[in-house]
């Protein structure tokens, strides 16, 4: 027979086909492609999961098959580049695990793996365990829902170990700030956190995790990411120490408060930033992701921030900050992992210690208090239709961010 040569150099000869008879009552193929890729592929820099639940095989999901077999091939070992399995409708089945002489099924060993993490940095408090149950009048009943085709429930369980993590993060920096920090919101407790922002943090959450798929991380519960947030809440409290940073950032604060060292501190801060947004482009121009990103990024702006910018009251708040640009360091890489931290400790912190108040600040209070008519704002509109008989109450006119001798209210 003479030899064919395949679109990627490779000899068509050297695939060997298995054929299987029936895989879940279909009759499915076993591919094995042997020999050296042709291609080059950018090498990844996944984590491993110590507790089992592997990561995505690549960034966003969608990356080119070559990388996807690619991985396929070193997870295989030597000899074996790439197994996939096709029924003879043309679509792909996920094979089922190996099973033992005795019929039970075997699961992988992720400790054996040659490249797991030699220290306790990603292994997870909790395991992402999937198909959770209960076990209850000789039955199993789940506690997450699982997917028809027999999937896990591990997505449902990393989204509630994410937001109760974000909960006892804000409750452990709370009480720390209370104890040892006076620049703080002295009349806020953990108590009107939960009540009046806990729905909100839920809201959060949701949004941070699946923007920020953090679903195909192994699990958030471990210290790699736990002790960044946790450092950057020590970067933020530590600037109680250095009263060139005790400023907001806002137009008349920027244009009338700010110190020289302010304005130094901030030109280094922008170039490293900078960097670190140029190598997630860089990287999402690789991956041939950048598109989608730009659109991510774009909807955000637009659901989350264009609505408000408009405003005078507008605060960009750091839990704001770190909230909106942390969900987008989502890579599959060390630097893009620890960004994300470090923004979620941001995000922590902002609300440990001054509450999540609301981005229009004032202006929003005002809103709820006058579409609710509460009782008492009756008394300020009274005031202000006859200001001859209440000398102290000011109408609420926000500063005017050109004027620095303006007294009015500042945001």
């Amino acid at each position: 027979m003479d030899e064919e040569v395949g679109a990627g150099g490779r000899s068509k000869s050297s695939r060997k086909q298995i054929t299987a008879s029936h895989y879940e009552n279909e009759k499915v193929s076993l591919i094995v492609a042997g020999g050296n890729r042709g291609e080059e592929e950018e090498e990844e820099e996944g984590e491993v999961c110590v507790d089992g639940n592997a990561p995505s095989s690549n960034d966003e999901g969608i990356a080119s098959p070559l990388r996807h077999r690619e991985q396929q091939r070193q997870k295989g070992g030597a000899g074996v580049d790439f197994v996939e399995i096709l029924s003879a409708t043309g679509r792909k089945q996920t094979p089922s695990p190996p099973s033992t002489a005795s019929g039970q099924l075997r699961q992988p060993d992720a400790t054996s793996n040659a490249n797991a993490p030699a220290s306790i940095w990603h292994r997870t408090l909790l395991p992402d365990t999937e198909n959770v149950t209960l076990q209850m009048m000789g039955d199993e009943w789940p506690i997450f829902e699982t997917q028809e085709n027999g999937g896990g429930s591990a997505f449902v369980i990393k989204l509630v170990k994410f937001i109760l993590l974000t909960f006892a993060l804000i409750a452990l920096v709370h009480s720390v700030v209370s104890r040892y920090f006076d620049d703080r919101d002295q009349s806020l407790t953990m108590g009107q956190i939960v009540k009046f922002d806990g729905d909100n943090i839920v809201r959060d959450c949701v949004v941070f995790f699946v923007v920020g798929r953090m679903w195909r991380q192994c699990g958030v519960d471990h210290m790699a990411f736990v002790g960044t947030a946790l450092l950057a809440n020590v970067y933020f409290e530590s600037q109680n120490y250095m009263g060139f940073l005790q400023h907001s950032l806002t137009l008349y604060e920027m244009n009338c408060t700010w110190p020289w060292e302010l304005w130094v501190f901030v030109s280094v801060l922008i170039p490293a930033v900078a960097v670190m947004v140029a190598a997630h482009v860089v990287r999402a121009y690789r991956t041939r992701v950048l598109v989608m990103k730009l659109i991510e990024l774009a909807l955000c702006v637009l659901f989350f921030m264009a609505p408000m910018m408009s405003s005078n009251y507008f605060h960009l708040h750091h839990w704001y900050g770190g909230w909106l640009l942390g969900m987008h360091a989502n890579f599959d890489t060390w630097w893009s992992r620890f960004a994300m931290a470090w923004c979620f400790g941001m995000y922590v912190n902002g609300i440990a210690v001054y509450g999540r108040d609301p981005v229009l600040t004032c202006e929003y209070a005002y809103f709820l208090t006058m579409d609710l008519r509460c009782p008492y704002v009756s008394c300020y509109l009274e005031a202000l239709q006859h200001p001859e008989n209440a000398t102290d109450v000011v109408e609420m006119i926000p500063v005017d961010w050109r004027n620095c001798s303006s007294t009015d209210y500042i945001p």
